[in-house]
């Protein structure tokens, strides 16, 4: 199976989410930035807070509003028993992914990914037990091993991270807008808070049982993957980045977003869509390496991001919440409802900031730089301050191409007109691409699942979303049509005497031979002819004269072949054949004789040769004699170029008008004979009542002692003849063989004794 993989980096649609420093004048506080109500509040179709807000009727949010219109981008499975458990005092720890695809389109806009997380409030199990800073090796970074509980200004409840378009436009100067959305509780209100989402490229988890992070990225660049620049200042590979907010009970205060970089390329290169800040360079373990945050090449215009607290009490998620400030204490604070200034959500439009990989050529515009995503507090608003508590890492916009491998599909035979084609694993939405050039492809090829009719290569093209850059696999469609071999034999004939000719078809041991599908399973026969004549099986009667056709089926892959048959009546013209016999007289020469009588309407004679006596070919015609009682004829026919034969067939047709009346007996000469010697040739008779005609061979004139015995030794006739070289005949008076059954005779000629079985019947 061929692969082919064109383009291996696949869905940045997302992101280069780089940064911006803003100051509160420049926070919009509140927003529908891509439809997504930035307003303080969960629900869609709601616009709680914050100013300038259109109307709400369709804006999306976290959760659906019962009855509203617009979307809750998180899916809420399993609601009932997360609140059954947070109500009756546990501290349920959980996570709900996206509840549309990704890469799905929504009401217009590109759904990207969402995650929400619930981390454990009051007894805490996922918080940093020691002296853990932003920028060090998250592989020494001293998680818990055991139960605890953070500061409550630090204490994380949940967590909500959405990222999507506002159209389907990945490329080209005027992409759909790219906007990321986040949103976090903590248990308290008190004080400011300093909440940090930060995404890692690689697959990054954590350990519970050694309170450590595993996998973060390349130990030589300090724990993380950086970011990388072509000489012009493109970005030509993503690494780790951080979003970092601050918020205390009334407003978000700042937003700041930090990439991963080698100290030598935050001192030299010149980003080419956006700008690093200066002296915001942050070291990390590795001496060399470290965080630097970024803004936009925009001096003086307002920074299209928005950020907002809830600044009354409003509902919390569907499950409830955790709040020290209204909560039940009696129930581990257990609230439906956030307490004012308890929820933070900000929104960034990373198109307007410079930063949309539409305006990068990082490889593939669908491909994200990271696979994981963490949400973390500080104790302070350094950047370097003592990190506090955590939650995930949790997968978020994880690369999802879906894979073009095909499974192996069945073959067409004569009997499967189609074939069906499809991926292995099959993603949605995904981008499905099929094509063929020498095949033929029957239903729409813009699906995972086609149908083909034709053998040919196939080829699958997969995407994540139209305009992102594809994967390919190919599968070869064969046939098995393989036929069996059909042998109507024939000609077959009819008399007055005998009117029903049996139809013979074979064989099917030709039919069984190896092909790459197997052997033969099997035929099924079907006899058609004259008078609507239908028979479904091998041998067949048949009484009409004219052609017959044998249909043979192959059981295996419905295959047929097709042979003639043809029956002939003969008439009885008054002509008896006498004798027929034949002799190998040397190596390359067959003596061939017969002799007939009462010729009346008899024109010629031909005689015909056959190697499988079966399918004969004419060899030589003559014209009848007309003797007074019996005309005898012969031919020597020349077999030089027979070497390889065992046995040659001999018969002789009677024509008269040059229509077929008669055909003789066919007899069998064996031509590997060691060498010529006296031999028999045949017994002819024609009834009981007749007198069998024995015909023998003789090399030279010598006297011959004839005698036939019965099966139990008795002698019923001898007698005393004088041969002459060649073909010799002598009469047996039936009277003396007394009853039917099988005789043998007895032959002593010079030197040899031959004996002969024949059945007198």
């Amino acid at each position: 199976m061929k692969k082919f993989y064109f383009v291996r980096s696949l869905m940045a649609l997302m992101i280069i989410i780089l940064s911006v420093t803003t100051s509160p004048a420049q926070i919009i506080p509140g927003g529908n930035p891509s439809r997504f109500g930035i307003d303080g509040d969960l629900k869609s179709d709601t616009f709680a807070f914050g100013t300038s807000m259109p109307s709400p009727v369709n804006s999306d949010d976290w959760f659906h509003k019962t009855g509203g219109t617009g979307l809750g981008v998180i899916d809420t499975t399993g609601a009932a028993y997360a609140k059954s458990r947070l109500q009756s005092g546990g501290d349920y720890i959980f996570t709900l992914p996206a509840m549309y695809p990704r890469f799905s389109v929504q009401n217009g806009n590109l759904l990207l990914d969402s995650r929400y997380a619930r981390d454990g409030a009051m007894v805490d199990s996922t918080y940093f037990s020691g002296n853990a800073q932003n920028g060090q090796d998250p592989t020494t970074w001293p998680g818990s091993t055991a139960a605890g509980s953070p500061l409550d200004k630090c204490d994380i409840v949940d967590t909500y991270i959405h990222l999507r378009r506002d159209g389907t436009v990945l490329t080209g100067p005027n992409p759909s807008h790219l906007y990321l959305m986040l949103g976090a509780s903590l248990v308290s209100t008190n004080g400011s808070h300093y909440m940090d989402f930060e995404l890692y490229k690689q697959q990054m988890w954590y350990d519970r049982t050694t309170g450590r992070f595993k996998n973060s990225g390349p130990t030589n660049t300090g724990g993380h993957t950086i970011w990388q620049f072509d000489a012009d200042g493109t970005v030509n590979e993503m690494g780790d980045m951080q979003i970092s907010f601050t918020y205390n009970s009334a407003s978000v205060q700042s937003i700041n977003i930090y990439i991963w970089v080698p100290l030598q390329t935050y001192n030299t290169k010149i980003p080419k869509y956006f700008d690093f800040v200066p002296n915001t360079f942050t070291a990390g373990t590795l001496p060399g390496y470290g965080y630097a945050e970024i803004t936009a090449k925009q001096p003086g215009a307002p920074l299209p991001v928005w950020g907002l607290v809830n600044p009354v009490q409003i509902p919390g998620p569907s499950w409830g919440t955790t709040s020290k400030d209204i909560g039940n204490t009696a129930n581990n604070y257990y609230s439906a409802n956030y307490a004012p200034g308890q929820f933070a959500e900000i929104g960034i439009d990373f198109t307007a900031l410079g930063t949309d990989p539409a305006f990068n050529p990082y490889n593939n515009p669908c491909t994200p730089p990271f696979t994981r995503v963490i949400a973390k507090t500080r104790s302070s608003g350094s950047f370097s301050a003592a990190l506090k508590d955590f939650t995930g890492p949790f997968p978020f916009v994880v690369d999802f191409t879906p894979p073009p491998t095909v499974t192996p599909p069945g073959h067409l035979a004569c009997n499967i007109s189609t074939v069906d084609l499809k991926p292995d694993t099959l993603v949605s939405p995904g981008v499905y691409e099929w094509s063929t050039s020498d095949g033929n492809i029957i239903s729409r090829t813009d699906t995972p699942f086609i149908k083909a009719n034709q053998t040919g290569t196939y080829v699958l093209k997969t995407r994540t979303f139209l305009g992102c850059s594809s994967r390919s696999d190919s599968v070869t469609v064969a046939s098995d049509n393989n036929k069996p071999v059909a042998k109507g034999n024939g000609p077959y004939y009819t008399t007055s005497l005998n009117p029903i000719a049996l139809l013979k078809g074979g064989d099917p041991a030709a039919s069984n031979y190896s092909t790459p599908y197997g052997s033969s399973q099997g035929l099924t026969w079907k006899w058609t002819g004259p008078n609507s004549y239908l028979t479904n099986t091998q041998f067949s009667d048949a009484a009409d004269t004219g052609t017959y056709t044998l249909t043979i089926t192959e059981l295996r892959n419905g295959c047929t072949a097709s042979a003639p048959a043809t029956v002939i009546f003969l008439s009885t013209l008054p002509i008896k054949f006498n004798s027929i016999a034949g002799i190998l007289i040397n190596k390359n020469t067959v003596d061939v004789k017969w002799a007939t009588s009462s010729e009346d309407g008899t024109e010629n004679y031909i005689l015909e040769r056959s190697t499988d006596g079966i399918h004969f070919t004419s060899l030589y015609k003559i014209g009848v004699t007309r003797a007074s009682n019996e005309s005898n004829y012969g031919y020597r026919d020349d077999i030089t170029g027979l070497s390889s034969t065992n046995v040659i067939y001999y018969r002789v047709k009677v024509y008269s008008h040059s229509a077929l009346y008669s055909i003789s007996k066919i007899i069998k000469i064996n031509v590997k004979a060691d060498e010529v010697q006296n031999n028999i040739v045949s017994v002819i008779q024609n009834g009981r009542k007749t007198n069998p005609v024995v015909n023998f061979y003789s090399t030279s004139s010598t006297i011959v002692l004839l005698k036939v015995v019965d099966a139990d030794g008795k002698i019923l006739f001898k007698t005393q003849a004088q041969a002459a070289p060649g073909i010799n005949t002598v009469q047996l008076p039936a009277y003396h063989l007394n009853t039917f059954g099988v005789k043998f005779i007895q032959m002593a000629i010079q030197q040899d004794k031959l004996n002969y079985k024949f059945l007198f019947n």
